[in-house]
């Protein structure tokens, strides 16, 4: 009862303050893009306070009525309302209107080869006005495009869907959307990035073609209206792969790549940028000398140009504390030859197929997550923090299969203790059998 009683406290002065609270929190930021939405989290905390006043209060009913049938029986059905317990805050849509796609989506999802989406900050705003002319209510919400829509049809959005949001993924995406516009950085590149779904006009931009824009039903001219905020589907020109093969690098501090990131000369096809040197030093560094697997090759620096490259490439934590570029360079431009196929991708599995002409480096567009594990003809490597937020690993010249696989601890151990409450309950049970038939044999 204490406990019911607290809960259902807690409740009240979030229904009661629910003002006050959200603009307290607010203030301080705790909102998207550092949290997720602050509407859903207050919403989701007084569902969840809502439950546990009834859960506890179940609780006691069930105790003073020595767990009669029915009691069980509302107990557990309150427990499955908790999981789809609506409570007024989302919207009730048809199937075949939920599932419906836009024409955007028709658009984007006829491409088969891999790439990404963008749809701007302004346009997924649930709090921006766009202009349709006609549909339901919900189709407000379906043109925006947001990511967790986009997910349905297995569309690559670069915003992505999380719980736990990384530092290092918001930190890249603000230092972009902070600049003048879309067009000031290589922001689309950078990201691998096909489609950008926009409200605001990128014509100015020739790396932008205007494919669609949903006018149906507004009156006016075209070109007034493309200036208003209609929703709007780009595709980039010449777009950066999603997978590409590079040979020149740089190794910098983390702050220094995010601020070289953001410039319009950042070559993010000719070069990727590193906090560490490629345990194997595969590739070829800017007059220094390297030691190969695949042999060695030297070149006129002195003695000790030759012993630092060797003792940052031991001991890579030597790179704490200071900023070490050392670029590679090769005549005819740093785009690796070679090309990268792929074979396969789950939600938690992507294998590829890599020729290279040289040794060089396999950089993606993925964000560098934990849990994540890479073999290169079954041998396992490192994945290494690229362009700040991103995946790279060393490939030898030559075929290699290159497979990516989430294997986190937090799912072993998860697991595990899964497997240990099960077996405690089973134990449990069969304890109790035996208590009851020693019972049942001494009457």
């Amino acid at each position: 009862m204490a406990f019911s009683l607290v809960s259902g406290v807690v409740l009240l002065l979030l229904a009661l303050g629910h003002g006050p609270i959200e603009h307290f929190l607010k203030v301080r930021e705790i909102d998207f893009p550092q949290f997720n939405r602050l509407s859903v989290n207050l919403f989701h905390a007084k569902r969840f306070f809502f439950y546990l006043t009834l859960f506890f209060l179940l609780l006691r009913v069930g105790y003073e009525l020595k767990w009669k049938g029915w009691t069980k029986v509302v107990l557990v059905f309150f427990l499955i309302t908790d999981l789809f317990g609506n409570m007024g805050f989302y919207g009730k849509e048809k199937s075949e209107d939920y599932f419906k796609k836009t024409e955007i989506l028709e658009n984007v999802t006829s491409t088969k080869e891999p790439f990404r989406t963008f749809a701007t900050g302004k346009t997924i705003a649930l709090d921006a006005p766009i202009i349709l002319g006609k549909g339901a209510p919900f189709d407000l919400i379906k043109e925006k495009h947001i990511p967790s829509l986009n997910m349905i049809f297995k569309v690559h959005d670069i915003w992505g869907v999380d719980v736990v949001r990384l530092k290092k993924n918001d930190e890249l995406y603000k230092k972009f959307i902070s600049l003048p516009s879309i067009s000031s950085s290589r922001f689309v590149d950078v990201y691998g990035i096909k489609y950008v779904i926009s409200v605001t006009q990128l014509e100015e931009d020739p790396r932008f073609e205007l494919i669609y824009a949903k006018l149906e039903g507004l009156e006016g001219e075209k070109e007034e209206l493309l200036k208003k905020e209609t929703i709007k589907l780009y595709k980039v020109k010449n777009p950066s792969q999603r997978a590409q093969i590079v040979k020149n690098f740089k190794v910098m501090d983390s702050k220094e790549i995010l601020q070289s990131m953001v410039g319009k000369d950042f070559q993010v096809d000719n070069i990727v940028l590193l906090e560490e040197i490629p345990p194997s030093l595969t590739l070829p560094l800017e007059g220094l000398c390297r030691n190969s697997v695949h042999g060695s090759r030297t070149s006129p620096r002195t003695e000790y140009d030759m012993l630092k490259i060797n003792e940052l490439a031991v001991r890579p934590e030597a790179l704490e504390g200071r900023m070490a570029n050392y670029d590679t360079a090769s005549e005819g431009g740093g785009k690796g030859g070679g090309e990268v196929k792929f074979l396969s991708e789950t939600s938690n599995r992507l294998a590829l197929q890599v020729q290279a002409d040289e040794d060089s480096m396999l950089v993606l567009s993925d964000t560098h997550y934990p849990g994540w594990k890479v073999f290169v003809n079954g041998t396992e490597e490192k994945i290494l923090r690229a362009n700040y937020h991103f995946r790279a690993i060393p490939v030898p010249g030559g075929s290699s299969r290159v497979e990516f696989v989430y294997d986190p601890i937090s799912m072993k151990l998860g697991a595990a203790i899964t497997s240990l409450g099960v077996m405690g309950l089973l134990c449990g049970w069969v304890f109790q059998r035996r208590k009851r038939s020693k019972k049942s044999d001494g009457c």
